[in-house]
């Protein structure tokens, strides 16, 4: 999709008509500069192409509670003197597939009496200006731009500094705004709402199967639906701990902003936030060693024999006497003695030595037969007491990196109380207050945290007791004898609801495994030679966190500058944007606003050099400031800028959008 022109009449901040043309060359000249303060209409524009192609009146970035007035303030005013309204409009013209298009929308505005302004849409046409088909209701057209653009991706082409700024923060803004780009690109909602319908198909067949069950079957039917009812209340009471974890995170986050004001008391803050995060991992460390050390649990009983083992063992050694006859038995040697033969094969003699030899051999052997049973105990005895002091050597290494690891938790936690008292002492009441809300807060976190293990245990064990019961549900429906066309269509539904979840995680993961490709091509490309050698890898984490890599794969993103985390967050909503569109070049214009903020110059420079290759049109939303007469400078070398405009303001509440002429940009 290409856009070529937007029109705009009584529009925001833009008296009567005004127009821009989007650089759209199909070689290099593809970015369309917009150059004004703060107030001019920057986002009006992105906010009149959001509106004539979806109809949307609000942006994401607006507050709830404000209210959006589309209509310029200064045209309803001026109308409002004869009680008469205004009509405003936008048209865009845009191609898709070598088609042409218009699309225009208007809205009619009034103030009242009161001095409220009503708005509501007037009028919506688009026109296929290569087919001359029209449309003129909101659902025709909005089929159409179905067709042309899928709605999910609308949020991905806009980004502003806040929003760059939002996701270079470690923070749970930065957890959410990742974890909301996926979900919408997802479309979970759509998907989950498949699954509960599934789910509610699937309890009311064993509602079914209840009914018309007798005996053991219905028992065991009945105690599944109690464990599907307790599983379906741990996870409410699971979603209601995260939902507090992140409000409470969310206030130590804000908390940290305050507390960081202080500049006093900036380095404490720092090592106090590394020093819970390193006791974070630690906790984890420690969790998953005693994970380890649990698999051992089922030799414990033997482990606590090992004593009574080794006595019998002594007992048993003071009984065997005798040698280890194993391969020879007594049968053969009497026969010998018998035939007077010796086993070498020579004849003997009765009375000689060598007969008496073979008399004494046949009674140790004889003797030896009679103990094989406890020659065997032994021998196996052997066998358990030397697995298990394997067994105790494991333990006793487990145990000892155990320890060693409670004692640094110990020493951090000291460290840590130790930080605490010396924040929670500076003689300023604000700072006090802040930190003891904060110390109450993290505590909430710890508290939720441990009630957030013990119900993904309890789940676990309700999981494990459905295990049992479903199969012995199935051996029981086989002898039941009850409605066959019932099991089956329960069968079907439960292995539905099965394949469904495991499709939903594998596209999740699917899609986690792209941005994460995507985000780290971007990266590389952007970062310069520095940059590379400190950064290895992007990691998007399960709770949708943001995180880099360094050489040793170890989490960095706490160590890299300001610079490189905006660099970052630049190459993870391009690759929003390009997943969204399901290729390298996106198919909308990339809309940025003040995206430069503290960004190297080199990072600039690359940042110039790679978006035209992925954008087919780039349109930079630029303060003063921001576009000095370096970065002009900088543009003029690339040759990248297709049409470049100043946003001039002639009086309050009016915009005028000045073209500047090629050649003309560094005295623009």
């Amino acid at each position: 999709m290409i856009v070529k022109c937007l029109q705009m009449t009584n529009f925001r901040q833009f008296y009567d008509t005004e127009q821009i043309e989007f650089a759209h060359s199909k070689e290099h000249e593809v970015v369309t500069v917009i150059q004004g303060e703060n107030g001019r209409g920057k986002t009006a524009i992105y906010r009149a192409m959001m509106f004539a192609l979806f109809g949307d009146t609000r942006l994401e970035q607006d507050e709830h509670s404000s209210d959006i007035v589309l209509a310029n303030i200064k045209a309803i005013e001026e109308q409002a003197l004869i009680n008469q309204g205004i009509n405003s409009s936008v048209t865009l013209w845009f191609t898709h597939q070598d088609q042409d298009y218009k699309i225009t929308r208007t809205y009619f505005s009034i103030k009242e009496l009161d001095g409220k302004i009503r708005e509501e849409l007037h009028a919506v046409q688009l026109v296929n200006e290569t087919t001359h088909h029209e449309w003129h209701t909101e659902n025709e057209i909005e089929l159409e731009i179905m067709m042309i653009i899928d709605p999910r991706v609308k949020h991905y082409f806009f980004f502003d500094g806040e929003r760059i700024e939002r996701l270079t923060r470690v923070s749970p803004q930065q957890k959410e705004e990742v974890a909301t780009g996926i979900k919408n690109l997802l479309k979970i909602d759509q998907i989950l709402k498949s699954k509960d319908v599934l789910k509610k198909l699937l309890h009311q067949v064993k509602k079914d199967l209840q009914k018309h069950s007798t005996g053991e079957l219905r028992i065991v039917l009945k105690e599944l639906e109690q464990l599907d009812t307790e599983e379906g209340q741990l996870q409410l009471a699971y979603n209601q701990l995260l939902s507090n974890q992140k409000r409470n995170e969310h206030a130590v986050y804000e908390i940290e902003k305050q507390l960081e004001q202080f500049e006093t008391m900036k380095k404490d803050i720092d090592e106090r936030r590394s020093i819970e995060t390193s006791l974070e991992e630690l906790t984890t460390h420690i969790d998953a060693e005693f994970q380890e050390a649990r698999k051992v649990n089922k030799y414990l009983p033997l482990l606590m024999s090992e004593d009574l083992l080794l006595q019998q063992m002594t007992m048993i050694s003071t009984e065997l006497l005798d040698k280890n006859f194993m391969g020879i038995n007594a049968e053969f040697v009497a026969e010998l003695i018998d035939n007077m033969f010796c086993i070498c094969g020579s004849q003997m003699e009765e009375g000689d030595r060598r007969h008496q030899e073979l008399k004494k051999l046949e009674q140790q052997l004889r003797s030896f037969e009679a103990k094989k049973d406890i020659h065997q105990l032994y021998q196996g005895i052997q066998i358990i007491i030397s697995y298990l002091e394997e067994r105790q050597d494991f333990i006793i290494k487990t145990k000892d990196g155990i320890e060693r690891l409670m004692n640094q938790k110990e020493r951090l936690q000291w460290e840590l109380e130790q930080l605490n008292k010396k924040i929670g002492t500076v003689n300023t009441d604000e700072i006090k207050q802040l930190n003891a809300e904060r110390t109450q807060h993290q505590e909430e976190i710890t508290t939720i945290k441990l009630q957030m293990k013990e119900n993904q245990q309890t789940q676990e064990t309700v999981s494990m007791k459905k295990i049992k019961l479903n199969s012995s549900r199935k051996e029981l429906e086989k002898k039941s004898g009850i409605h066959q066309v019932l099991i089956k269509k329960h069968s079907i539904l439960e292995q539905a609801t099965k394949s469904m979840e495991h499709i939903i995680r594998q596209f999740e993961a699917d899609l986690i495994e792209d941005l994460q490709l995507a985000t780290q091509q971007n990266l590389m490309y952007l970062l310069d030679k520095a940059g590379q050698d400190m950064i290895k890898r992007v990691k998007v984490e399960k709770d949708y966190s943001l995180e880099v890599l360094n050489a040793y794969e170890q989490p960095f993103l706490a160590n890299i500058s300001q610079g490189q985390r905006q660099v970052l967050s630049l190459s993870f909503i391009t690759a929003l944007a390009q997943v969204a569109s399901g290729s390298n070049m996106m198919e909308m214009p990339l809309f940025m606003d003040t995206p430069f903020g503290r960004i190297s110059s080199q990072h600039q420079q690359n940042l110039l050099e790679y978006l035209p290759k992925i954008s087919s049109q780039w349109v930079l939303l630029v303060t003063d400031r921001e576009f000095g007469h370096n970065e002009k400078v900088q543009f003029e070398e690339t040759g990248i800028i297709g049409t470049y405009y100043r946003l001039e303001s002639i009086g309050a509440g009016e915009t005028r959008i000045m073209k500047v002429q090629e050649g003309a940009v560094l005295h623009g």
